[in-house]
């Protein structure tokens, strides 16, 4: 997964993260599962307005949802509500200028 942070002229990029414990939880059987990872960012970051998930699996998965914390600001979020296979972009709840968000 990576962060974009999308308002500038410039978008801004995370370095990249994985999901933590995927294996272990890979083979549960229940109606929702929660993972989590780690994003190392610098304080002038910014809040993000993206966020790009790759799924190098063969089989697709739903993702409900993503919710970032940590940031002064508050909580950010990501509705999903897709299958994934390969990438996707998902945005956060956050009105974002679609001008600015095409350089992503």
């Amino acid at each position: 997964m990576n962060l974009c942070f999308l308002e500038t002229k410039s978008p801004k990029k995370s370095n990249k993260a994985a999901l933590k414990d995927w294996s272990k939880k890979s083979s549960v059987k229940a109606e929702r599962v929660n993972y989590t990872t780690e994003f190392i960012v610098d304080s002038n970051f910014g809040v993000p307005g993206a966020i790009a998930v790759t799924n190098k699996h063969q089989r697709e998965f739903f993702l409900e949802s993503i919710v970032i914390e940590g940031f002064v600001s508050g909580a950010v979020h990501f509705p999903c509500n897709s299958w994934v296979q390969g990438e996707r972009i998902f945005f956060s709840n956050k009105v974002t200028n679609l001008e600015r968000s095409k350089h992503f």
